[in-house]
């Protein structure tokens, strides 16, 4: 049996194992999960050699392994299983800081790179949901939306609440592609945006506007209307980037009375 065949899922996973020079320890074992992740040597659900093997392959310490298992661990990507062993993770989980999130915050993006990176995952998204959806998928959707309209109906004003309720309806347009790699990405740069949108309810009190232009693009993924679709998502990041402004909050607030 080949251990690098990515087919055999039981085969030995020690050899597939090696030092790299110039980086740290820690950072050897991490690199080296990695590279065989992305090349599907490794695959959800398979167990890792032990401390002791690993140490040996990699030429580190014993507490550079653990080191590395620890970081890994806390980012989602293994399973320590206490007395069965380590494996990596058969589906995503929810850590409490996704790296990748930290690094766009890190960014210090100014607001037009904001504006264009929503626009991008925005549009892209629309697209995927009319081209994968099915009738559940957009049934999600309107429960989301259906949720959000119930709080405002009620009078809710609180911000916070408001804005969790707009992203859930964000996540389930991200689930609604179908696509696992797309849908990840656009929920944590929607995470991302999440202070934004807060202060957007903040700035508008009532939600109302949120909910007409949530309204706009439920109803074109319905009809699976793609042009209307994408006119309503640039008309809520219209809205979004008025109400984010502060010299656009007092005139959306203004208009918003009218919808």
């Amino acid at each position: 049996m080949n251990i690098l065949d990515p087919e055999s899922p039981n085969s030995d996973k020690s050899n597939l194992f090696t030092p790299q020079k110039k980086e740290s320890a820690v950072d050897l074992v991490i690199n080296n999960i990695k590279k065989l992740l992305l090349t599907k040597h490794l695959m959800p659900g398979d167990r890792l050699p032990n401390e002791l093997e690993l140490s040996k392959n990699l030429q580190v310490s014993r507490g550079s392994i653990r080191e590395a298992m620890k970081i890994l661990s806390a980012f989602g990507i293994i399973d320590i299983r206490q007395g069965d062993g380590t494996y990596i993770a058969e589906s995503p989980n929810k850590v409490l800081f996704d790296p990748l999130l930290f690094n766009l915050i890190l960014a210090q993006s100014d607001f037009n790179e904001l504006m264009e990176l929503r626009e991008i995952m925005e549009f892209e998204v629309i697209r995927l949901i009319i081209k994968n959806a099915d009738e559940d998928a957009i049934k999600l959707i309107e429960n989301a939306y259906l949720d959000m309209e119930t709080k405002i109906n009620s009078s809710v004003k609180d911000p916070v609440v408001l804005s969790k309720s707009d992203l859930e309806f964000h996540y389930a347009l991200g689930k609604a592609t179908k696509n696992k790699l797309v849908e990840k990405i656009y929920t944590f740069i929607m995470d991302f945006f999440m202070p934004s949108i807060e202060i957007t309810h903040e700035a508008q009190k009532t939600g109302l506007s949120a909910l007409h232009t949530h309204k706009k693009i439920l109803d074109a993924l319905m009809e699976r209307d793609l042009e209307k679709a994408i006119d309503s998502i640039f008309e809520s990041i219209k809205v979004w980037q008025q109400l984010y402004s502060q010299d656009g909050i007092n005139n959306i607030n203004k208009s918003t009375d009218e919808v």
